[in-house]
Parts: structure tokens; sequence; C-alpha cells
């Protein structure tokens, strides 16, 4: 490397077995003492054991030129190159920190393995490290340890994911590089990011013998409550035969129509299905006409029926909430009317919503729950890799074991904006300022929490709404006979 502010160029070397990349930084930083990063040399390779030194990998500058690195991009870079050499099982080790490996033979599988598969330019991951900190306080993240995925050096960013996480900093796991070659021999292409980041959930999970593996994508917004009766759904789930758990999102699939029957007004509800109704079968550039006429008055259990009827399962996600961009906006406008009212309320009475009857026959991957075995099974599958996702397997797994999809009853979630929607940035940056500013207002009320009476301290959380067991609209009752009781452990959050 070299410095504008020093003369000549330096080399230094990286003991993987006790430092992580960002310390290396951290140090060199502290002797160059100032400038606004370095410059390294790009195109290096590894020579494993140069001149008979066993146990060192050396790098090797290539045809290549000098670049500019910020500071904060210097680790992530370093972490990439340095690593580039090592088995799989030793970059895990080193991005553990060398945390002991788990023996699935000597011990039961345990805990839950929370993992948030970012991209870069998005900032609602601090939204969901905000939620954390909360359960954190709460006392209900005693078996959550937390696993961020990227693919861009400039994500590379640990300390900023500790320091969001505050008081919760202790459940981060570790940043995990899957940029390149992954840890299943899946190469990370422009166009799929998402494969090498399923092969290295896969291999955190045997490494760590996760009993749960909870998927979050970095665009997914949960409050505390949902938060901690999610990570604690999985042994109830078990018992119930759900094959997969999801919370409700304001434009989930299928989870919009019964979000909009827990928080929204009827008023308010048909609204947003007059949206529906008027709106035409496309999804992704295609129009579906074999599914129109929509449904009048809307109905979404027979719209899910349609679709699982007539359209390939690789396709059974679409909703007019997703091939709408009115609708999509409209949702999302709703939605962010009820955070002051919903987001930091602690509600006692999440509960799993059990579709006994299977009337929601597809679910989208953008947040999950699942026993970590049958996360396993599903992508194990021969038919993963030409699916480009996680998504289709798992629904073909739940629904060939004759499991149920289950629902967070309760669950107060939003997820902005699809990437087709073209302000799906602004959209992002409007709901992250509104759930940001709720939890600062919410630090001003000591007494609010799984504790409180809902009023807590100075009255800035309003009170609790009914509980959503009892009041669920025409889309849950139709699906099974009703919601189960709130489950022990989610009763507490």
């Amino acid at each position: 490397g070299r410095s504008p502010h020093i003369s000549g160029e330096f080399q230094f070397e990286w003991d993987t077995s006790r430092q992580t990349a960002e310390a290396v930084i951290h140090n060199l930083r502290d002797i160059l003492v100032v400038g606004d990063g370095l410059e390294v040399f790009a195109g290096a390779a590894m020579e494993m054991e140069p001149e008979g030194r066993p146990g060192v990998a050396q790098v090797v500058l290539q045809e290549a030129s000098w670049i500019w690195l910020p500071w904060a991009e210097a680790p992530g870079m370093l972490h990439i190159i340095g690593t580039s050499a090592l088995s799989p099982q030793e970059k895990l080790s080193v991005e553990l920190g060398h945390v002991p490996v788990k023996s699935g033979e000597a011990s039961a599988p345990s805990g839950v393995g929370l993992f948030v598969l970012q991209s870069f330019g998005r900032e609602l991951w601090r939204a969901l490290a905000s939620s954390l900190a909360n359960v954190w306080r709460a006392g209900l993240l005693s078996s959550v340890r937390l696993h961020a995925l990227v693919h861009n050096h400039k994500l590379w960013r640990p300390d900023a994911w500790r320091e969001a996480l505050g008081d919760a900093a202790p459940i981060f796991g570790g940043l995990h590089w899957c940029g390149t070659e992954s840890r299943a021999g899946v190469l990370a292409v422009p166009y799929n990011n998402y494969l090498p980041k399923v092969a290295t959930m896969v291999a955190l999970v045997k490494r760590l013998n996760y009993a749960f593996v909870a998927s979050f994508d970095d665009d997914v917004l949960l409050p505390a409550s949902a938060l901690g009766a999610l990570f604690a759904a999985g042994p109830k789930a078990e018992e119930l035969g759900c094959g997969v758990v999801v919370p409700l999102l304001q434009n989930g699939v299928p989870t919009v129509e019964l979000w909009a029957e827990t928080f929204l007004t009827l008023a308010e509800q048909n609204f947003l299905y007059k949206c529906f109704e008027e709106s035409t079968a496309t999804f992704l550039g295609r129009r579906y006409t074999e599914l129109e006429p929509m449904p009048r008055p809307w109905d979404g259990i027979e719209w899910y029926a349609r679709v699982a009827q007539k359209v390939d399962i690789a396709f059974q996600g679409m909703h007019p909430v997703r091939g709408n961009n009115t609708c999509m906006g409209a949702a999302l406008g709703l939605a962010l009317r009820k955070v002051p009212e919903q987001w930091t309320r602690w509600d006692p009475n999440h509960g799993l919503f059990v579709d006994v009857d299977r009337k929601y026959p597809y679910v989208l991957n953008n947040v999950f729950l699942m026993r970590a075995d049958l996360y396993i099974d599903a992508v194990s599958r021969e038919d993963f890799m030409g699916t480009g996702a996680d998504e289709v397997p798992m629904n073909r797994l739940v629904t060939e074991r004759g499991l149920h999809r289950c629902f967070l009853s309760g669950s107060f979630g939003i997820h902005p904006a699809y990437g087709t929607h073209p302000r799906n940035g602004d959209m992002e940056a409007v709901a992250l300022a509104e759930v940001l500013a709720a939890d600062q207002r919410a630090r001003s009320c000591p007494d609010d929490g799984p504790d409180g009476d809902g009023g807590g301290g100075g009255g800035c959380v309003a009170p609790a709404a009914p509980a959503a067991a009892a009041a669920v609209g025409r889309h849950g009752s139709a699906a099974t006979g009703g919601w189960t009781q709130p489950h022990e452990g989610a009763s507490e959050a």
C-alpha cells in the first residue's frame, strides 16, 4: 500500500487467526495518523506458502494499477483479497471471529440464525437494528445470532452494525462475503447474488447448528414486538405443523389482506381493495388475461386460488399490490399513517394463524422463519438452481410434505416497495424516517415495553388495539377456523 502522507510504499501482514480485516485497517489508520484513506494495488492474487513459509498466503501483485480506497471501504477490500485463498471453513472461521464449532453430533440444534441479505445503497437495515435493540432490552434475544450477508465491499461495515445495534451488539455474529465463489460452488454473477447468500446461510446453519432460520431482506421493517414473537415462534410452529412462518406486511403476498383487516378501518380496507378490483392481472411486464376479470368485491382467497390453478409456481407471487404501482403506493401510504400508533406498541397477543385448509398456496421469501433442516432440504432440491432463489423450492417442499403456511398475527410489518416501482428508493427513505422517528419518540417513554401498560411515561405510544387474534376479517376466517392462541414466548413480546 501507500499513502500520500508518507514517502514510499509499505507492506503489512494480516494474521487471520488473530485479527479481523477491520482491526488491521484500524491499526494502519492509527499508524498513518492523517489522511482519508490509502492506495492499494487492484488485481492482486494469492500465493500460498511463499518461500516455504507454512500457513502463510502472500499477495502477489499482477498487472494492475493503484486505486484509492477511503478508510470506510478498506476493510471490505482487505477481507476479500486476504481470504480469497482460504478454504470455505477457514473463511467462515475468520468471519465468525474463530468461535468454536458446534457439533451437530454432540448437541441438538438450538437457537435462531438471523440472516440479513444486504444490498448496496439501502439503509433500512438500521431500522431492523433499532428494533433488535428494543427486543434486546426486553430480554428476548438470548437465542438469536445475527449474520449480515453482503456482496459489495462498501457494505463491509461491521462497526456500523455494532453501533446501530447498541446494547444488542452481542448478537452480531459477523459479516459474510457472498460476492465471489460461494461455499457451495455457486458463482456470483452480476444478475444473481442471491444464490451465494443462500449457500452461505446453509454453511452457517451447519457450522453453528441452528434450529431455525430467520431470513430478512434488508428492505423489510418489523417492530420490536413482532420481532420478538417471530424469533420465539419456532417450537410452537413446529408443534402446529407449520412449514414456514411469515409476519404480516402491508404489501406482502399473501399477507396484504390479513394485514389490512388487522390494522385498517373498514373504509381504508375498501379503498385499498377498490384499487385491486380495478387493476389488471399484470406482473413483470406480462398481462395474465386468464386471471381476469379481477374479483369484485375483492376476495384474496379467490385470487390466490385462481393463481394457483392457472399460473406456473414460479409466478404465483403475483398480486395487484405488487403489479400495480398505484396500489403499491396506496398500501404504503395507509401503513405510514398507522406508524405512530402501531410501531412501538407491545402486543401481548401475537399468535400463529395456521392455514389449515391451505387457502394460501404460496408465500414470498422477503421475510420468513423456517426450521433449519427444512430450509436445507428445500435448497438442496435438484430444482433449486433453476429458480434463482429459495422461494419456489421452499413452497414446493411445504406443499409436498403436507405442512402449513403460518402467519404471525398482529405483526405490523412494512415492506416499503418492490424494486419494480420507479420510486422505490424514495418510498424506502420515507418509511425509514417514519419508523426511526417513532423509535426515537418511544425512548422518552420508559414504561413502554412488554411489561408496560401500553401508555408508558408521557403517553407517546398509543393504547393497545384490540387483539388481532380476535379481530380477523373475512380473509382470516375463510382460510381456517381462526387464529391459534398466543404461543408461549411470543405472548411475552
